[in-house]
């Protein structure tokens, strides 16, 4: 098995159906003759990747812009593995309309490559830039308008062989209409242990409950989150976030006893073929059953819901959002859905 740590998922997803054997490439590539910016694999290739080392495929995904770090510690510590799922190993019996990328490269890279490494591969940088950051000079974009002409130009610059149909003038494009991708987003924390949806009403209560105490304390009584709570009354899960590290520093006591008093430290293993290849800690509300946990707030979001596994008929909507209100606080979370392997019974 051959990779590059730089490759696109597009590129890395190409070449292996290639060398297996495949003729099946649209996966990767449109009928428009450009990449598929979210690729699934179609099960009858899902073995060739099987193969690998999930955490290999997961830093190629992430390359790539998909598979990004969970966006708090309120939310699922699985959705980079989950989005890892959908890729490898989900049900992708049909390939999934989603926004397509430009096909670009360098010539100049495609033969040091090969020179260096044995093999060519387009670069994950290539996706969304106009030049090439090693050599300074244009990429060559392709100009084929179907599948079938891309895919033997991709196969030709593979080989060194320099495709025929090509511009360097690049359409403009934004990576934020690339809905679903994510770049540059890195764990803001070493090992964080995420708060369940389970813990989301108790805390919002708790906090309510013992705002005046809060409020007394002067490093905290000019928080914006502080506003938040005494006055718009709405609170995002990065506010959430932000406020339990501020009390775990300035109110280490109130916080830390809460915590104990009402939750439960729990580690988790998952992955998409492995369910101990990753873990992470988790806090969920003490004496909480997962198999009866149907928390309004998260389905889709805890790892352990039920609900998790009857999602089919739910929008797969990167821009889904629930609402939860208590004590008179609405606070929003963005859904995520998707299932990965879970274990359950780690030990901390």
């Amino acid at each position: 098995m051959i990779f590059i740590g730089n490759e696109s998922l597009q590129s890395f997803i190409f070449r292996h159906i290639q060398i297996a054997g495949g003729t099946d490439f649209s996966c990767v590539v449109e009928d428009t003759g450009a990449w598929v910016s979210s690729p699934r694999i179609p099960e009858k290739y899902q073995h060739i990747f099987h193969l690998f080392d999930e955490e290999l495929l997961l830093d190629i995904t992430k390359n790539s812009g998909l598979a990004p770090e969970p966006d708090s510690i309120f939310s699922n510590p699985t959705s980079s593995i989950v989005a890892l799922s959908k890729i490898f190993a989900g049900n992708n019996s049909e390939t999934v309309s989603t926004s397509s990328i430009q096909i670009a490269y360098c010539e100049r890279c495609i033969e040091s490559s090969l020179v260096e490494n044995g093999f060519a591969h387009f670069d994950s940088n290539w996706l969304f830039s106009s030049y090439c950051e090693e050599h300074n000079v244009r990429l060559s974009i392709l100009k084929h308008r179907r599948r079938g002409g891309a895919i033997s130009a991709i196969k030709k610059i593979l080989t060194g062989d320099s495709a025929t149909e090509i511009n360097s003038l690049r359409k403009s494009f934004e990576k934020e209409r690339y809905r679903g991708l994510s770049f540059n987003k890195k764990q803001k924390f070493e090992s964080p242990v995420y708060f369940m949806p389970c813990t989301v009403k108790p805390l919002l209560r708790w906090l309510t409950d013992n705002i005046q105490t809060l409020k007394n304390n002067r490093s905290l009584e000019k928080r914006y989150w502080m506003r938040s709570l005494l006055e718009s009354k709405f609170i995002l899960p990065h506010d959430l976030e932000k406020i339990c590290i501020e009390l775990n520093t300035e109110e280490p006591n109130l916080f830390k006893k809460f915590v104990v008093d009402n939750f439960m430290k729990k580690k988790i293993g998952y992955g998409v073929w492995d369910d101990t290849k990753f873990s992470s800690q988790i806090y969920k509300v003490k004496g909480k059953s997962y198999s009866q946990c149907f928390e309004s707030i998260g389905l889709g979001i805890c790892p352990m819901s039920p609900e998790i596994q009857n999602i089919d008929s739910r929008t797969d909507d990167p821009l889904s959002n629930e609402i939860l209100v208590e004590n008179n606080i609405l606070y929003t979370h963005k859904v995520e859905f998707g299932q990965c392997k879970l274990n359950i019974h780690l030990e901390i």
